[in-house]
């Protein structure tokens, strides 16, 4: 059994496993875009407008510390996934990781 990193690919995953992934991707989009601190700062006034900025700068960051976890989720979905491949389906990804270098 090969042990290479070059199979760990979206592209490998079988698609029940790809829409696992996509799915990630979606509530990473529809819910952690930057866009939402405007909504989010009207629908929550602050008492200032330092503190509105203050809010903003909080928020972005975690947003982002956000989108680096589901980066993280998405990558170990893809490692589970292939992980739980028969010893075929793993070789045939090795195989064809191979091919492509």
């Amino acid at each position: 059994m090969c042990l290479s990193p070059d199979i760990y690919k979206y592209g490998y995953l079988k698609q029940a496993d790809k829409d696992k992934v996509d799915i990630v991707e979606i509530v990473k989009q529809r819910t952690m875009d930057d866009s939402l601190v405007e909504d989010f700062l009207e629908a929550n006034p602050a008492v200032s407008s330092t503190m509105e900025s203050v809010y903003a700068e909080c928020i972005r960051k975690f947003l982002a510390y956000q989108r680096e976890r589901a980066e993280y989720y998405k990558v170990d979905i893809i490692v589970d996934s292939i992980d739980g491949y028969s010893d075929e389906e793993y070789q045939a990804l090795c195989d064809m990781a191979a091919a492509e270098k």
